[in-house]
């Protein structure tokens, strides 16, 4: 199966409908999709001005635990934790 080297923005883009749909939960209407997307100049460029701006497309890891799926958003200031560190510490 293809699924890890799908991590990858640039081998997802140069994948077939075939290896597309050897992926997990994809199917033929989202294997089409995916090759719609790419296939199309402007969706290109995007992502090249992201990737050339240092914008990384990093697969997330799964939480567990209770608080699994939950999302924090700070608001306001932390005496101990800068916005900077609390970023890093995602």
């Amino acid at each position: 199966m293809l699924v890890d080297s799908y991590r990858s923005m640039d081998a997802l883009r140069k994948a077939t409908l075939e290896e597309l749909q050897e992926i997990s939960s994809v199917g033929p209407r989202i294997a089409a999709s995916v090759l719609h997307f790419f296939a199309d100049r402007h969706n290109r460029e995007i992502l090249a001005r992201l990737h050339e701006a240092g914008v990384s497309l990093a697969s997330a890891e799964q939480a567990s635990g209770r608080l699994a799926g939950k999302r924090f958003v700070i608001t306001g200031t932390l005496p101990a934790l800068s916005r900077r560190r609390s970023k890093e510490a995602h």
